[in-house]
Parts: C-alpha cells; structure tokens; sequence
C-alpha cells in the first residue's frame, strides 16, 4: 500500500512541475574538447545538426561563433525544430565567458557555400522553418550564401518557409539567391508560403545579393 501512495504522489509531483522546468539546453561548439554531448560548453555538440535533431518544443540551442554548414549535399538544410529557440554568435567554450554574445566578434554563420567557391553547388536553402509553431525562433545569426537555382524549390536560398510562424531575431543575410519570387521572397532570403500564423521579424538585415 505504501508503495502505491509513494508511486501516485510521484505521478501527482511530475504534473505539477512546470514545462519549462522540464526544457533542456544544448551546446554547440566545434572547438569543444569533452564528451560531444551537447549538455555543456566543455562537452557542446561539435555541429549545429546534432543538437537540431535532438531538441524539441522549448528546448534551447546555444551555438558558439563559427561557421557552420548544413551538409555535404546541395539538399541539405538547417530545419528548425517546431517550438525550439536556437540563438547564436556565443563565446563558447574558449572565451573567459562563454555565455556572452558579441554579433561582431563571434558572429555564428550559417553557410550554403559547401563545395567550390562558386554559388553553383552551394545549397538551396540554408534554414528551412517550415511547419514551424509560434515560439520558434532563430536569434544571432548571419545565413549566407544559399543559392535556390537549379534543383529544389527555387525559392529562398537563405531562409525557406512553407506553412511556419518563426520569430527572427538579429539575423543578417546575406549573398543568397533564388531563382523564383513569391510571397515575401526577398532575392532569395526568405520566402513565406501559404504563411501559418504571424511571424514576427525583429533586427533583420539583408545585406548584397
């Protein structure tokens, strides 16, 4: 009988726990010794993709500066997480205060450029927020070099959305391009379709093209 009491005030515990007491933060950092876990800045995933397959609806994502590209493959995407805030440009593992965020000293990049140092072969879209829920959010971050052309959608070489509500929040983009413009298709930087809900835009910079 104790045992059924002691298993029911568990259960009772576990519900009154708030989510976000439950939420989860993962670390990025190329330049990270440990154990590529992603639980610390010492033992932070060595790619951005580990930690995007990982986290879920209000999880964060603290990425160190560097450059980081999708994959190997022109297909390749970052895909955001529905529900999940990914923020950027972090000291990281090697500065005397890892937390601290500096857009100009320790910008975090995301890069389509994965092959020769023409645009030809680079990768469509950068990110992709598609089917993305209110909440989802990418902050401090410069996407760049996304050429839509040749294969895939055509559309938004740095940022593609179909159907997503992300928020923005001090990214640049820049060098992207798309082949076709549509709703919202700013020369190849993002491009909204059939757009779910409010998106919010904060700080955006779009820089040559």
């Amino acid at each position: 009988m104790r045992r059924n009491v002691l298993a029911c005030s568990a259960t009772i515990l576990a519900f009154l726990i708030p989510a976000d007491a439950l939420a989860a933060t993962f670390f990025v950092d190329p330049t990270a010794p440990g154990a590529d876990d992603g639980s610390s800045w010492a033992d932070a995933f060595a790619d951005l993709q580990s930690a995007l397959a990982l986290a879920t609806n209000g999880d964060e994502i603290r990425v160190a500066g560097g450059t980081y590209v999708p994959g190997p493959t022109r297909s390749d995407t970052f895909r955001l997480p529905s529900g999940v805030v990914t923020r950027g440009s972090f000291g990281g593992y090697s500065s005397p205060e890892p937390d601290a965020r500096d857009f100009d000293a320790t910008p975090s990049i995301l890069s389509g450029e994965i092959g020769t140092p023409t645009r030809d072969d680079n990768c469509y879209s950068v990110v992709d927020a598609s089917g993305t829920a209110a909440g989802t959010t990418l902050d401090g971050f410069v996407v760049t070099r996304g050429h839509a052309w040749g294969g895939g959608t055509e559309r938004g070489g740095g940022l593609y959305t179909n159907l997503g509500s992300p928020t923005l929040r001090d990214v640049r983009f820049a060098d992207n391009v798309s082949r076709w413009h549509g709703a919202g298709d700013l020369g190849g930087r993002r491009i909204i379709k059939k757009k779910k809900k409010k998106e919010i835009i904060k700080i955006i910079y779009f820089i040559r093209r």
